[in-house]
């Protein structure tokens, strides 16, 4: 039963639990500074919105509702239309005055609440509305995705203000494009886990810094929320094993329409131009992860370290420890045995991200990634201190922007490094290695193909959401300079992508066989990559001993060190 607060003897609101969806029940007492209600069409969000809207209103003093689509006509016919159809259901037309002109608005007669509607296109209006008694403390925005920019967002949040009553904002919508704003409002502004994942969410995150908390609420829904798309049982719940004729149709998409049913049936975000990885199996692949993650989640770190009196980081001293705003996922933590191969695509013009991915040679496993924006030096240390850690990887820096990943590494004397054949010159034919990978017009789509055809079985392999994201996103376009065009969609990023593309053509350079416990050690090894050898199990302390006990130390290494910036 949805029982309410006290109200004048005349009046009495009981509403059986059996009138709302159980998905959305739990939050109906609830009030959120922000709910974002969104999904798959028929889901019945809206209707509880306006259950939820309705009932508030009804039963408590000093609250009033701002509801609006992008054209006042719009909110005419949904908004207005479904909120008086939820007043005639709970039989509560003796409390509500409702008019229709000049203006749409509903006054209650017993909590003094009120109900304006209008549209964006009148949005000067609202910074002037006024309404009989208090402040907007609610406001409702319906199918958030007509054009509706973030800008407008801060201008309706500045508008919904109240001292002493705790306000809200309310946004619903059907799924947008991926590369739509409001895919990385919620997941930046209200920390939501990931736009794909459909889990529903209560989070209490900081706004801007501020001591102040705001909390908010994500919540997810398909048409299997909406006991109404099934057969109601006698004793009023759904027998979801016999769908009705609306649910049936959503659920055929799956083999007449793919897209659509990705977007109007499961509910998730869409691209505007033909995904050239299975959408569907991605999808697919983005629920098993956020089953794991929901108990099991990825490790996030940084890396610390200390540095010798020249700035270079000592690679024995590089560590992982845990941070919540480190940029590194760790999926698997490697193996001492197993060699390892990364792909560096490095940040080039505008806002791209400085991307490793690193994947077991052996298992074929995706094992952990980089991402970051931040400067290339502070990027480069981090992106060190990662391939050390998985046995000195073998890395295939992409050198199309720059060539400061590969000076940096040569510096630090890093020597695993991806070599490309490249002519010697413009008048020779005789080709010579260089280090890195170049991503050319005449390579480009065989490696992307290359791709496309790994993926189709081996998406189990991958472990991060982010690149599963990009690859909803990535998609076949028309160009007029280039013709038929693999990428990102504007607005969307493709730098995990083309990094896992390089990965698959650098693990060709790699062993893919378990290597065996080094019982001798030749060559030259600095003090450092012994260290790292040892902590992998690759050599023993004895050989190590023995090693040196050969070896005259070389005047470079009798350096002092120092803490740097990074040591935690």
């Amino acid at each position: 039963m949805a029982k309410t607060t006290q109200m004048a003897p005349e009046y009495s609101i009981n509403i059986p639990e059996q009138y709302f969806n159980p998905s959305f029940f739990p939050y109906l007492h609830m009030i959120y500074n922000y709910e974002v209600y969104w999904g798959g069409r028929g889901s019945g969000k809206s209707r509880f919105i306006a259950q939820k809207l309705v009932l508030h209103l009804s039963t408590t003093v000093g609250r009033n509702l701002i509801v609006m689509r992008k054209q006042a006509t719009d909110c005419r016919n949904s908004c207005f239309a479904v909120i008086y159809k939820i007043i005639q259901n709970f039989k509560l037309q003796d409390m509500w005055d409702v008019r229709e002109n000049p203006d749409m608005r509903m006054f209650n007669k017993v909590t003094r609440s009120e109900i304006i509607f209008t549209g964006m296109d009148k949005a000067e209006n609202i910074k002037s509305l006024e309404f009989k008694e208090g402040n907007a403390t609610d406001l409702w925005y319906e199918e958030l995705t007509e054009q509706m920019t973030e800008e407008d967002i801060i201008t309706l949040d500045n508008t919904i203000r109240d001292y002493e009553t705790k306000c809200r904002m309310i946004f619903s919508f059907n799924p947008p494009l991926s590369t739509f704003w409001i895919i990385g409002w919620m997941k930046n502004r209200l920390h939501c886990l990931h736009p794909e994942i459909t889990q529903t969410q209560v989070i209490e995150v900081p706004i801007d810094d501020t001591i102040v908390k705001m909390d908010c609420l994500i919540h997810h829904s398909t048409y299997k929320d909406n006991k109404w798309n099934f057969k109601i049982k006698a004793n009023g719940e759904a027998d979801y094993s016999k769908p009705g004729q609306y649910a049936a149709k959503l659920e055929s998409l799956k083999f007449d329409d793919p897209y659509k049913y990705r977007t109007d049936c499961l509910g998730l975000p869409g691209t505007a131009g033909q995904s050239v990885f299975n959408a569907n199996k991605v999808s697919d692949r983005m629920k098993q992860l956020e089953e794991l993650y929901r108990t099991n989640p990825p490790q996030q770190v940084d890396f610390s370290y200390e540095s010798d009196e020249n700035g270079k980081p000592l690679v024995s001293t590089l560590k992982p420890y845990a941070s919540n705003i480190g940029e590194t996922l760790i999926y698997a933590e490697p193996n001492p045995k197993h060699p390892y191969v990364a792909a560096l695509d490095s940040a080039g013009e505008g806002d791209d991200f400085y991307v490793l991915q690193v994947f077991d040679n052996v298992t074929d496993e995706q094992v952990a990634v980089f991402h970051s924006q931040k400067l290339a030096d502070d990027c480069m240390l981090q992106i060190y201190g990662l391939i050390t850690y998985y046995n000195n990887a073998l890395i295939a820096p992409e050198v199309n922007f720059s060539d400061y990943p590969i000076l940096k590494l040569k510096e630090w004397d890093y020597t695993n490094i991806y070599r490309r054949e490249s002519p010697k010159d413009d008048y020779h034919d005789t080709l010579e290695p260089k280090l890195g990978f170049r991503m050319s017009s005449g390579n480009r789509q065989s490696v992307i193909d290359n791709c496309i055809e790994w993926c189709k079985t081996n998406l189990d392999k991958i472990y991060d959401m982010e690149t599963l994201n990009e690859m909803i996103s990535f998609t076949r376009q028309s160009k007029k300079n280039k013709g038929i065009f693999m990428g990102a969609e504007a607005g969307a990023h493709d730098d995990l992508v083309i990094a896992l593309c390089i990965m698959l053509k650098a693990k060709e350079q790699q062993s893919c066989e378990e290597q065996a416990e080094m019982k001798t050690i030749d060559g030259y090894w600095t003090k450092g990559e012994l260290q790292v050898a040892l902590r992998k199990n690759r050599i023993t302390e004895e050989t190590m001993q023995e090693y040196l006990s050969r070896q005259k130390p070389r005047p470079s290494e009798r350096l002092h060190t120092r803490r740097s910036r990074y040591a935690r």
